[in-house]
């Protein structure tokens, strides 16, 4: 999580646009309610299982990466 707060941050200070950071399920059960087609989500790690249909449904652009993922 600490990965994603900091790239929320640089976002806000570089583009002086809204960013968040939050674990996938809270994502899921709540902020993906303001997701459009002007919205960029962006995972760090391996995403939930259907995340990326339901993020698609709002219309939001969906950037997956697996740079944060925990070795098994």
């Amino acid at each position: 999580m600490g990965l994603a707060n900091e790239a929320a941050l640089k976002m806000r200070e570089a583009s002086l646009s809204w960013s968040e950071s939050y674990p996938a399920m809270e994502y899921r059960h709540g902020p993906i309610s303001i997701g459009d087609d002007r919205s960029l989500v962006w995972m760090l790690g391996q995403a939930p299982d259907g995340l990326h249909d339901e993020v698609a449904a709002t219309g939001a652009t969906w950037v997956g990466s697996t740079l944060d993922r925990s070795p098994s």
